[in-house]
């Protein structure tokens, strides 16, 4: 999941080039959705119908998933493979947040902040709610896959590579080595 998440941050920022927020959100809805509705609606189809002892999901729980905000609310994944759907969506509202506020020219800057939370999060008392903000434990691989989105479009730059070792990617060596 580590490569998903940084090729997403690469990714993600190269389809935000350009667009409005909302914009950005039409694009991120019609490439998502349908297809999560779609595994989400047949898996517990076949869950209602050939029931495993293991799986728990109501209604409500479905209905909430439907949203990819269900996690939020407590309920279980239609299917847990569906986990990094949730994180992803949250990223997606990083990126609009930062359209939206007109902060692209600033991303180095944001980056390099985020990435501070995250490490604070670890060794401070940080609220959970914080925490899901920022996406601690995951936010890093977005971090350097934003950060070679960056390299790519404005170069490399000793800062860009010092918060991009600081993410700890294990990709900055496999990339520039």
């Amino acid at each position: 999941m580590d490569v998903f998440f940084l090729i997403s941050g690469f990714v993600i920022l190269i389809s935000a080039d350009n667009r409005t927020a909302w914009s950005f959100t039409v694009s991120r809805i019609v490439r998502l959705y349908p297809a999560y509705w779609f595994c989400a609606i047949v898996i517990f189809i076949f869950a209602t119908f050939w029931p495993v002892e293991s799986y728990n999901v109501s209604m409500v729980d479905f209905m909430l998933n439907m949203t990819m905000l269900h996690t939020w609310f407590g309920s279980p994944h239609v299917s847990t493979v569906f986990w990094t759907l949730v994180i992803e969506l949250q990223f997606y509202f990083l990126v609009f947040f930062i359209i939206k506020a007109n902060l692209r020219n600033h991303l180095n800057v944001i980056l390099a902040v985020w990435l501070a939370l995250s490490v604070a999060s670890d060794y401070l008392a940080f609220p959970s709610w914080v925490k899901v903000i920022i996406i601690s434990g995951w936010c890093h691989y977005f971090i350097a896959g934003s950060l070679f989105y960056l390299i790519r479009k404005q170069g490399v730059s000793l800062y860009k590579m010092s918060v991009l070792l600081g993410s700890g990617s294990p990709w900055l060596l496999v990339c520039f080595t």
